[in-house]
């Protein structure tokens, strides 16, 4: 499995906005931050696509209300939360969920809301990222490891398949 990941401000700063202009076509979003995270993570997907997996044509198609690619030379999971895009790529199903940890939620009425007594922000976030990761693989999971990412986020991978929870993710900005 690999693991890279795109920082918003740093791609806009490199590359600008009008650079998202191919992967936007025929889609419309509430919100500039919506816009950008997805277009981001259209950029990121199908250029590893192209410049880690040699895949020609990376065209995503939705299968399932799952995103994967129409070859299906590999699979890939998405997240992104508040600075960062992040993806997930396997030759297994996998799910990948990032979030941010805000210090300013309420556990006691998240507790009251998902039937869980939260102990800390850290462990409300564990159990929401293990959550979002599972729904993204669509199946029971066989491995999920939890982990962190930068100052204040939580992350969660899963894998259809057993795997040793050893890699490192990678800025992709930096790959090009």
């Amino acid at each position: 499995m690999e693991i890279f990941y795109i920082n918003i401000e740093e791609f806009l700063n490199r590359y600008g906005i009008e650079s998202l202009k191919p992967f936007l076509e025929n889609v419309d979003f509430k919100s500039q931050k919506r816009c950008l995270e997805y277009g981001i993570g259209r950029f990121l997907l199908t250029n590893a696509a192209k410049t880690i997996y040699s895949i020609e044509n990376p065209k995503i198609i939705i299968n399932n209300k799952k995103p994967e690619f129409a070859n299906k030379e590999i699979e890939f999971s998405l997240s992104h939360s508040k600075d960062y895009i992040i993806a997930a790529f396997d030759k297994n199903p996998c799910g990948i969920d990032l979030e941010y940890m805000d210090n300013n939620i309420n556990l006691e009425k998240l507790s009251k809301r998902y039937r869980e007594k939260f102990k800390s922000i850290d462990h409300f976030y564990q159990f929401w990222t293990d959550k979002e990761a599972k729904l993204k693989l669509q199946e029971k999971p066989a491995l999920i490891f939890y982990g962190y990412f930068k100052d204040n986020y939580r992350i969660a991978v899963t894998s259809n398949k057993e795997f040793v929870p050893h890699f490192e993710i990678k800025n992709f900005l930096e790959m090009l």
